[in-house]
């Protein structure tokens, strides 16, 4: 949250987790596991439900509660969300995969999924799994932003 005049207003939107791919390709539900751990070791508020990453929320889900605790009434705060979506052409596709594989392969992302349990095989695998994504024409990645706005 930020820190807002009294006639202000404070904005915020968060990705909640976990991601959603098409196709799920096995692999592909390790990343969103250690992408959970991997956001989870960095920010409060991240909770792995009771089956696993799967049922896991991001800070996401949480905006709206943590607008409650900074003191903001409920009539205060407007909820709400929207999707952000890639892999409607296979250009789309292949810049968000990319995207993914250069994390996974050479990034810090790589050294905090190790230091979520990811063993180098694992990673390889991942990567491997994205690149098949990317090629997939079916292929299609949805994250959900919870977004509120505050009024002072």
């Amino acid at each position: 949250m930020s820190v807002s005049v009294d006639s202000g207003l404070v904005a915020c939107r968060e990705a909640d987790l976990p991601f959603r791919w098409y196709p799920m390709l096995p692999v592909l539900r390790l990343w969103n596991e250690y992408m959970a751990k991997m956001v989870g070791s960095a920010h409060y508020g991240y909770d792995v439900g009771p089956e696993g990453p799967a049922t896991a929320t991001g800070g996401g889900s949480h905006a709206h509660a943590w607008a409650r605790e900074a003191g903001f009434g409920v009539g205060r705060i407007e909820k709400g969300a929207s999707v952000m979506a890639y892999g409607r052409d296979g250009e789309e596709r292949s810049w968000h995969g990319g995207l993914h594989v250069e994390r996974v392969d050479s990034s810090d992302v790589r050294e905090k999924f190790r230091k979520a349990g990811a063993s180098d095989e694992e990673l390889a695998t991942i990567v491997e799994d994205l690149r098949r994504w990317s090629e997939d024409e079916d292929g299609m990645f949805w994250c959900m932003i919870c977004e509120i706005i505050c009024r002072c």
